[in-house]
């Protein structure tokens, strides 16, 4: 696409084709070179647009009449879309996203000034936008970008700046001023000391309220424990008496509790003990189940050699053997394999039949004596009378 030369110099202002006489009586210049042009605005096969009166071409006409005519729309529409600050300054990282931009209306806007921040007036920038009193120093640039040096200078003085990149943009005062209220990566931010500034008090504030609620927390734990160990003594003095009170009546029993169960429940000791005449009882580890060691009542199974574990009283027992060592036993073995596995299942049956204490008729009290849980108990005492309920609440 041809671009097309249609604003120049008349004196120090900038005009459109359509603003000036045409031919040599427009009496502008070329914003790069200065030299004399002629408005080429009767035709009606061409654009109107300038030309040099000399017929020569002049590379950087265009791109200086574009940096030109964005001051031109910024200084008198005094608006322009802040971009979007990042911590790291980088666009495209939405991780160090701070703070949105947003549209400005500016108060006043100077054009390719000294700031009075500068030292020994050494910068000169396009555009100084000012709102109450505070300064933003607005760049615009089509092929050569803020460089190393003015950034450092720019943040030795404290000044905030934004860069507009115009490359691709047309020269068209619409299409430029709808472009500086835009939100674009091509307006973007290349110093801001406020902002960063901004920035390192929200982490201070975000590190400073994480710690109180740190500290809160550990406060709270603090007193969470204090009330829990509390309520923890002053559950086991009531114990302590209730224990001397139930231990005087001698009507109730006292078991160890161990996952909510009586580690020796009289009910199910007395179901168990219904096996004591079965052949089960006449194999050791059955035996000791039966006469009240401690079984979580579960089963293990190895899924890939078929061998089945138990743990009685925290140890491993072996109560089916792997198949490939199934194949090397002899018949008693096998009858001994089968007569275990068989009894644990049968024992298995009755345990999960088996109801917590708190879900059982015979629970009087639950007391916690020197960091043990015990369940006080009258099962025997109401046998004796005959009110015993041999099956736990529903």
């Amino acid at each position: 696409m041809e671009c097309f030369l249609t604003y120049a110099l008349l004196g120090n202002e900038l005009k459109h084709i359509d603003e000036v006489a045409n031919g040599k009586a427009c009496g502008c210049i070329c914003p790069n070179c200065h030299e004399s042009l002629i408005a080429k605005n009767n035709g009606t096969k061409k654009t109107a647009h300038f030309a040099h009166v000399s017929d020569g071409d002049c590379p950087g006409a265009y791109e200086t009449a574009l940096h030109l005519l964005a001051k031109k729309v910024l200084s008198e529409t005094k608006r322009l879309r802040t971009p979007d600050f990042h911590f790291d300054y980088d666009y495209y990282n939405e991780s160090s996203l701070f703070r949105r931009g947003s549209i400005i209306k500016f108060d006043s806007i100077l054009i390719e000034i000294v700031p009075q921040s500068a030292v020994n007036r050494e910068i000169i920038v396009d555009a100084m936008a000012i709102l109450d009193g505070h300064e933003l120093v607005v760049e615009f640039f089509v092929s050569h970008r803020v460089d190393e040096n003015k950034t450092s200078k720019l943040i030795n003085c404290g000044l905030a700046c934004i860069e507009i990149n115009l490359s691709g943009q047309p020269l068209n005062y619409t299409v430029l001023k709808k472009f500086l209220l835009s939100r674009s990566s091509n307006i973007y931010w290349i110093c801001s000391p406020n902002l960063e500034k901004a920035h390192k008090n929200h982490l201070e504030k975000q590190r400073f309220l994480e710690e109180e609620a740190r500290k809160q927390r550990e406060l709270e734990e603090i007193l969470r424990k204090n009330k829990q160990y509390n309520n923890q003594r002053e559950f086991e003095n009531k114990s302590q008496s209730l224990y001397e009170q139930y231990k005087a009546a001698g009507k109730c029993k006292f078991y160890t509790m161990k996952d909510g169960f009586a580690s020796k429940c009289p009910i199910l000791r007395d179901k168990l003990s219904d096996l004591k005449t079965k052949p089960f009882y006449r194999h050791s580890i059955l035996k000791h189940i039966i006469d009240g060691e401690y079984w979580n009542g579960k089963v293990y199974e190895n899924k890939f050699t078929r061998e089945c574990r138990i743990f009685l009283s925290g140890k491993s027992v072996e109560i089916y053997p792997p198949k490939a060592y199934r194949d090397l036993m002899s018949h008693e073995q096998v009858r001994a394999a089968n007569l275990l596995y068989a009894g644990i299942k049968t024992i298995e049956e009755i345990l999960a039949e088996a109801k917590p204490c708190n879900h059982c008729n015979h629970l009087r009290d639950t007391l916690s004596i020197a960091g043990n849980y015990l369940s006080v108990c009258d099962y025997e005492d109401c046998k004796l009378t005959g009110f015993a309920v041999s099956e736990e609440n529903e």
